[in-house]
């Protein structure tokens, strides 16, 4: 009984066989090629083996197919390129599954006429990336070239605004250091210079306030009579050394 069941099991595995063998034996030759080139047409075959369905097995073999002619071409975008099925072989596996087999065709002229299309529309697209860039670049440059100068302008601010301030201070420590009530308009600008500002609205009754700094000198008939920081708020012989 081992012996008989052992021997139907080899006839069932030499008669699937033998259908694999016929099956592979009657496809057609194009079937054993991935792409080839005929005149002027390009032929792509797509595999789906498999297939629970028949058009899932010729959907996944034109898919398939497609792919060949991508690898074929160099790209991955074959949007708008035509592509026609010129043959479809199916055959069924004992199991009930489908194998498809889809010959696919595409002119030459077309293939090189699109992907000259696409490499157009690359090129125009990189071109127009790189001017964007640059205009970037260009915008970037001259933002950092305005806060140059505008740092610039900053540090000679600050620059002016120092000398400004050690003006004042050597102002300060020139009238404290040398100046003494009694001295005239002439002796104050020979050790001062020239005031930075003045105010002779009393001159017509011999006064006058001079500005020095933070220091205001007070004349009286052109004599010195009084230093401070305010002129409207101190009298004669204030701020004056003993």
């Amino acid at each position: 009984m081992l012996r008989l069941f052992s021997r139907v099991a080899v006839l069932a595995f030499l008669l699937v066989a033998m259908q694999a063998h016929s099956a592979e034996y009657n496809r057609p030759f194009w079937t054993e090629k991935s792409s080839y080139i005929e005149g002027v047409v390009l032929y792509a075959v797509g595999v789906a083996t498999q297939a629970k369905t028949q058009e899932e097995g010729r959907q996944g073999a034109y898919e398939n197919g497609k792919k060949e002619v991508s690898n074929f071409a160099q790209v991955t975008d074959l949007s708008g390129l035509n592509i026609e099925t010129q043959m479809t072989f199916e055959e069924t596996n004992p199991d009930g599954t489908r194998n498809v087999f889809r010959l696919l065709k595409v002119e030459m002229q077309e293939l090189t006429r699109w992907k000259t299309s696409l490499l157009a529309k690359a090129t125009t697209e990189m071109k127009r990336q790189n001017e964007a860039v640059s205009k970037e670049v260009s915008h970037k440059r001259e933002q950092i070239e305005l806060l140059e100068r505008q740092t610039a302008e900053v540090a000679d601010l600050d620059a002016r605004a120092a000398a400004i301030k050690k003006r004042l201070t050597d102002f300060s420590v020139k009238v404290d250091s040398r100046l003494r009530c009694g001295m005239t308009m002439t002796d104050v600008v020979g050790l001062l210079g020239r005031p930075q500002s003045q105010d002779d609205f009393f001159q017509l009754t011999g006064g006058a306030f001079w500005n020095y700094g933070e220091k205001w000198l007070s004349f009286a008939n052109g004599i010195l009579v009084s230093i401070g920081t305010n002129r409207k708020e101190y009298h004669d012989g204030d701020g004056c050394p003993r």
